[in-house]
């Protein structure tokens, strides 16, 4: 995960010319964006942010859970072909 968020944090800067910075902190948590012709301020309440962190991660494990059955079935198919599921098994 943490290398995916590094990925992402580098993809933003590179790809999409953004850079976002952690601005302030009342009652609110505010970030600043700009880059590619944007320049705006993002405020959200802590609850906003707890919200969206576990949708993010909801659908973030959804999707490693998918790729995970995804490559398991792979698995099976190729030692089903090669004629060795019981190794499959003994190794997972």
């Amino acid at each position: 995960m943490q290398n995916d968020f590094y990925t992402l944090k580098s993809e933003l800067v590179s790809k999409h010319h953004l850079d976002i910075r952690y601005i302030r902190k009342d009652d609110r948590v505010n970030y600043r964006i700009r880059g590619n012709g944007i320049n705006k301020v993002l405020s959200h309440s802590p609850d906003d942010l707890r919200k969206m962190t576990s949708t993010l991660m909801s659908d973030y494990l959804s999707d490693i859970r998918q790729l995970n059955l995804n490559l398991n079935i792979i698995d099976i198919a190729t030692c089903t072909k090669r004629g060795h599921l019981h190794e499959f098994k003994l190794a997972h």
